[in-house]
């Protein structure tokens, strides 16, 4: 597996949640946590508990880096028949490595 430049917590974070192999695989620093990990919403909510406890710490997520499972709605393009909810939410940048300096208090905060 690839896991070069990965912070090791995130990395511990995401097999405890059990992100598929494949996905894992294919990591890197620049992996993005919603797009690429597909992990957003309610979903974030229970890897943020696993983070939390990895890391020893709450720092706070940037709302606006992790949309909420129906943020879809209220675009027009979530809307649209065929059309990936999770791409039609606009969301900040959020890679495998902002989280670890976000976790580590050293990240933007909201």
């Amino acid at each position: 597996m690839q896991s070069q430049g990965i912070p090791d917590k995130v990395l511990q974070a995401l097999k405890r949640f059990a992100v598929d192999e494949r996905l894992l695989e294919n990591l890197n620093p620049k992996s993005q946590i919603v797009t690429d990990l597909g992990i957003w919403g309610d979903d974030f909510c229970e890897f943020y508990e696993i983070l939390s406890e990895i890391y020893g710490t709450e720092y706070l997520i940037p709302a606006e880096c992790v949309p909420s499972e129906f943020a879809w709605a209220g675009t027009l393009k979530g809307w649209l028949p065929f059309s990936d909810m999770k791409k039609a939410v606009p969301e900040a940048s959020l890679t495998v490595t902002e989280l670890d300096e976000i976790m580590r208090g050293l990240g933007s905060q909201a």
